[in-house]
């Protein structure tokens, strides 16, 4: 009884602390939980090597991070949320980072403050932050693609149960010399609002869609 009430009283203590050790989904079953988030330590590293690329918002803190393929690709993706929610179809922002963290693949910042009815940047100012955004992130990228289109891209979240409309504007390429897709999507204060590359189309999209939630309730 005795030996019950003491194991009892430590896991008490890991819950209220926010830290504990264990597996993460997919992981090694090394790392740290800190705030309810299981991490290892190569999923830490990766995103350190990324983290200067990236511009996480400040009000928002990771909330779950899984490993997956893209591409065939093993990689992780780590997902921050408001405030802590954790809610698919919510604000969110998401990073898919290749293993090795070498890439990013992909990212996404779905917030209300980019709702649609607001002032986007032009065509020519969209292609000016998207080539900014490349050569910063992925250099070299923006000398293979070949720009398709430019234009309004809208995609629907849901804010305290009300569906909120995101919009922004959408550079879609093409790389010929990998035959697959690239796009950047820039919101109304000419923010970064999604990208993602190496995006494999036949008939549909073939690549995986780690950002996208709808996706992700169905698998």
């Amino acid at each position: 009884m005795i030996r019950k009430i003491l194991m009892f009283s430590v896991a008490v203590v890991v819950m209220i602390c926010g830290y504990s050790y264990g597996a993460n989904e997919g992981g090694s079953g090394e790392g740290m939980k800190s705030l309810g988030v299981i991490i290892s330590k190569e999923q830490e590293e990766v995103l350190e090597k990324s983290r200067a690329y990236l511009d996480i918002p400040e009000n928002y803190s990771l909330v779950s991070v899984r490993e997956g393929l893209q591409n065939k690709e093993k990689v992780f993706i780590y997902r921050y949320g408001k405030a802590g929610a954790a809610m698919l179809g919510g604000e969110h922002y998401s990073v898919v980072l290749s293993q090795g963290g070498q890439r990013i693949l992909g990212v996404t910042f779905m917030d209300e403050q980019f709702e649609k009815g607001q002032a986007l940047p032009s065509r020519e100012r969209t292609q000016e932050i998207a080539k900014a955004f490349l050569e910063k992130t992925s250099p070299g990228l923006f000398e293979k693609l070949n720009n398709q289109w430019i234009e309004p891209h809208d995609e629907v979240i849901q804010v305290a149960r009300k569906p909120v409309t995101v919009t922004g504007m959408k550079f879609k390429c093409y790389a010929p010399s990998t035959q697959d897709y690239t796009w950047v999507i820039v919101g109304p204060n000419e923010k970064v609002i999604t990208f993602e590359t190496g995006i494999i189309w036949n008939q549909g999209r073939v690549t995986e869609k780690w950002l996208h939630d709808l996706w992700l309730e169905k698998n």
